[in-house]
């Protein structure tokens, strides 16, 4: 069970798209697991498969996987991606400001 402390790896960072007029979002998973360093360990926690523009979460996902077929070559099911928006810069500045 993944709880609020899991570690987050990163598999792959990579953004799709430069285009202002889209959002950011960081698409991850709860598949897989990561060995310790010690390698005495298996972890369970979050894999981060990367960073897409896109207009949505679905157009996210769609684009990430266009990008990437690594990601479903590898087994990870996109029913189980859990897609987040990244706030941008200005909405970050607004937030700092309150």
């Amino acid at each position: 069970m993944v709880t609020d402390g899991f570690l987050c790896l990163i598999l792959k960072y990579e953004i799709i798209y430069n285009k202002d007029s889209m959002n950011e979002y960081i698409i991850y998973t709860t598949e897989g697991n990561t060995i310790a360093p010690n390698e005495d360990v298996e972890v369970e926690n979050c894999q981060v498969l990367g960073i897409a523009k896109a207009k949505d979460k679905v157009e996210a996902k769609e684009n990430l996987i266009k990008e990437n077929p690594w990601i479903i070559e590898a087994g990870f099911n996109r029913s189980k991606f859990i897609v987040r928006q990244l706030l941008k810069d200005d909405e970050l500045k607004d937030i700092n400001i309150v």
